[in-house]
Order: C-alpha cells, then sequence, then structure tokens
C-alpha cells in the first residue's frame, strides 16, 4: 500500500512526542492535534488505496477519545507561581532555578493561549476545507494536484509548528533536571568523605 512509507515517516516523530505526553500533560493538547494531522496528511494515499471509510472512522474514534480525556480531566495540569516561590530562605542556584521555572511557566501559558486559540483552530479549518473544497470543486485542466500540493503546504506547516512545540517541551524538560547540580552534589559528598 502507498501510505505505508508515509505512515512510517509520520510514526518516527508521533512514537516519541505520545510519550512525552505521559511525562509532560500539559502537551496533550499538541500531541492530539499532532496526531490528527498525521492522519489527515495521508488523506490522498488512503483514497488510492480506497480506504476513506476508515479514515472517517478512525478519525472519528479518536476525536471521541480526545473528548473522554478532556472530560476525565487528565489533560494539562497547572502549577501556579505562588507555590513555585513559597520557599522559606531560598539560596541563590534555588532562587535562579524559581526565577527560571517562573519565566517557562509564563512563556508556557503564553504558548498554550495561541495554540488552542489560534493555530489549532486555523489549523483545523483549513483541514476541514480543504476536505470541502476537494468535493465540492474540480482542479483545473492545467493544475490537476492542486488540492495533493495544498495538503502537502498545510502538512508542512503544521509539522514544522509541532517541531517548534516538541523543542520547547524538550528545552523545558532539560531546564527542570539540571545534570550538574547532580555532579556538584556528588562532588560535595566525596569532598565531606
Amino acid at each position: 500500500a502507498s501510505f505505508q512509507v508515509h505512515e512510517k515517516s509520520i510514526l518516527l516523530p508521533l512514537a516519541p512526542l505520545s510519550l512525552l505526553m505521559m511525562d509532560q500533560p500539559s502537551s496533550a493538547t499538541a500531541i492530539h492535534w499532532f496526531s490528527i494531522v498525521s492522519m489527515w496528511s495521508m488523506w490522498h494515499l488512503i483514497v488510492v488505496d480506497r480506504l476513506r471509510v476508515a479514515y472517517v472512522s478512525l478519525i472519528i474514534i479518536y476525536l471521541c477519545y480526545i473528548y473522554i480525556y478532556i472530560a476525565v480531566g487528565r489533560g494539562g495540569k497547572t502549577v501556579s507561581t505562588s507555590t513555585l516561590t513559597s520557599t522559606s530562605t531560598p539560596t541563590s542556584a534555588a532562587t535562579s532555578s524559581i526565577s527560571a521555572t517562573t519565566t517557562f511557566y509564563f512563556w508556557d501559558a503564553r504558548l498554550k493561549h495561541v495554540l488552542t486559540r489560534f493555530v489549532i483552530p486555523i489549523s483545523s479549518f483549513i483541514m476541514i476545507s480543504l476536505h470541502i473544497l476537494e468535493i465540492c470543486i474540480t482542479p483545473p485542466p492545467n493544475l490537476p494536484d492542486l488540492f495533493p500540493v495544498l495538503w502537502v503546504i498545510e502538512s508542512c506547516l503544521s509539522f514544522c509548528v509541532m517541531w517548534l512545540i516538541s523543542l520547547w517541551e524538550l528545552t523545558k524538560l532539560c531546564s527542570m533536571t539540571n545534570p550538574l547540580s547532580y555532579e556538584q552534589e556528588e562532588y560535595q559528598q566525596k569532598k565531606e568523605k
């Protein structure tokens, strides 16, 4: 089947991102969106193999799963900055860690706002519109691949946005676990012995 090569190349980034959702529940919205975009990007390959019914069924099932996931309340735990700054007498290292974490949460909240208010709705509108346009409009004879090209452009833009989001999430994870602090603690313990 023609979609299997593309499917494997989509699974390459989607599998680690799905694992990231287990460690960072706050990134669930972006990963759910990327899962739908991944499936949507295979539309023309799925049409060739006559799997339209399976495509529509899987999209509906996955949207029901997302609804249940959100209704249960597992997605997106928020951390207030007051709990981050409620230490008694922090050291200078702890103070810099708290301010860095607070800064990350500030930008993380802005990123989520832009993602949920603009990126996901606009992307969803474009995806649905392209499906409707493909049904209603016949491409001109001099542009027979008009819709596949539009599909590729939207998919590429969405994949680039998700790549930037995943870089942000990985930066957050790396900033919360500072490997140098562990090495310094081990050095201090050896020095005291």
